[in-house]
């Protein structure tokens, strides 16, 4: 994953929806919360090691792909904060999509103060991927660095930014983990390289 500096034309898109949206009163959101987890436990390398042995077979049970432990609120299907909310994140999910030309968003997430989404790997829709991210905290995520077998950490920038990369199938996971908050998570997976480079290009700063 890297980090892209975003053009004018969609920070000033983002910063509309986030200026709305941290004027809100979030108490109201539904939040998941695996509480039997915090955002260090969640991100250690222990649980780590343990959702890896699910994928290869070593553990109980097997890892699916998504995350198995978070603490956000999400907007998407099944959601069950206010409508207003789900609303808005509509508009905005069709709106980012139209501008990217993307088939479709993957995720709309909200995390609070100590937020997080455990370590997990997507195989299930492995592609190459474009996280958009509004951290007004201490916003982070973190990855298994096969090449020197370790952790490695992108902290997020204060405001929006963005990380592109590809997620790998169960035979080339790409192990990650986030956390940190208030902060704003929009992901988009697209399939093909060639139109991920063009979606990369159209929203980066020349």
């Amino acid at each position: 994953m890297k980090f892209i500096t975003l053009n004018d034309e969609i920070l000033d898109m983002l910063n509309k929806y986030s200026d709305w949206f941290m004027s809100q009163d979030l108490s109201k959101l539904h939040f998941h919360h695996h509480k039997e987890y915090n955002v260090d436990t969640a991100s250690s390398i222990e649980y780590l090691k343990e959702i890896r042995s699910k994928i290869l077979g070593k553990g109980e049970g097997e890892h699916d792909g998504p995350p198995e432990i978070v603490y956000n609120a999400h907007f998407g299907p099944g959601s069950k904060s206010p409508q207003e909310q789900k609303d808005a994140s509509t508009k905005l999910n069709d709106d980012l999509v139209k501008f990217l030309g993307a088939r479709q968003s993957a995720v709309h997430v909200y995390y609070p103060k100590d937020g997080f989404m455990g370590w997990h790997c997507n195989w299930d829709v492995p592609g190459y991927n474009i996280l958009i991210n509004y951290n007004a905290g201490d916003g982070w995520f973190k990855y298994w660095d096969s090449e020197n077998e370790s952790i490695a950490t992108m902290y997020d920038p204060e405001g929006w930014s963005a990380k592109v990369g590809y997620y790998g199938g169960k035979e080339n996971p790409f192990w990650h983990c986030a956390g940190g908050g208030p902060r704003i998570t929009l992901g988009f997976v697209i399939p093909q390289k060639e139109m991920w480079e063009m979606m990369v290009e159209d929203i980066s700063k020349l």
